[in-house]
């Protein structure tokens, strides 16, 4: 498993971080032994680097990434400017 997204300089043990809600709430209830958490707390460009040669090294078959309310993936938002119009009007469920 690939953790894809973690808060620059946020420790493993404050209650935002993803490493720390991956392991209490899936890997470690899993079982799940083979697995590569961002480490938010060292040198980010080091940490994207080493993941991203690992997930060049193995394959993947299944992807998991949260979709957010303006269409971003993951941590990946787009520009700003995308959202500098006036926003829908509400529309009943």
């Amino acid at each position: 498993m690939f953790h894809l997204d973690e808060y620059v300089g946020l420790p493993i043990d404050h209650p935002a971080s993803f490493r720390k809600y991956l392991l209490e709430r899936l890997i470690r209830k899993t079982g799940m032994t083979r697995y590569h958490l961002l480490d938010g707390e060292h040198d980010a460009a080091r940490v994207a680097e080493h993941v991203g040669q690992e997930i060049g090294r193995t394959p993947v078959d299944v992807a998991f990434v949260g979709i957010g309310e303006n269409g971003h993936l993951a941590f990946n938002d787009p520009p700003r400017r995308l959202f500098d119009r006036p926003a829908l009007p509400d529309r009943d469920p």
